[in-house]
């Protein structure tokens, strides 16, 4: 579950691959691509900093 501006929400993304420059997000998609999915995206990898950074 992810917090965003008082709202949230779930979002689970295919995989969270590691390496070592750091992390890729595949979220697998069908059909044409939507704008709603690159702030998604963006949200994720926010998360994903603050959450590597409390480690």
């Amino acid at each position: 579950m992810i917090s965003e501006n008082g709202e949230s929400h779930i979002s689970r993304p295919d995989r969270i691959l590691r390496s070592d420059e750091g992390y890729i997000i595949v979220d697998f998609k069908t059909g044409e691509q939507k704008a709603k999915m690159k702030p998604r995206c963006k949200v994720i990898k926010t998360f994903l900093k603050d959450l590597v950074k409390g480690s």
